[in-house]
């Protein structure tokens, strides 16, 4: 979901849609935002480690904070992430 949607532009934040991320984990809007919930305070918790990701959840979207984006992403957008 989130590397159909890479922005160059800000490699380390995604905002996503709620019923889209429904409907691909299958979930209710609930346990995803206790799953997300969860994650976040590990990330405030461990905010030393890298590898942890802050999420937002206001009204129909999902927000993302996560540093490793960058790296996780292919070839063509890592060239595209040096042209900046």
């Amino acid at each position: 979901m989130i590397s159909d949607e890479f922005d160059v532009q800000y490699p380390g934040e995604k905002t996503l849609r709620m019923a889209k991320v429904k409907q691909n984990l299958q979930l209710s809007r609930q346990k995803i935002v206790r799953i997300l919930s969860f994650f976040d305070q590990k990330a405030k918790i461990n905010s030393h480690k890298s590898v942890s990701f802050l999420a937002t959840v206001e009204g129909n979207e999902i927000t993302i904070n996560c540093k490793r984006f960058a790296e996780l992403c292919d070839n063509y957008t890592q060239k595209e992430l040096g042209k900046r």
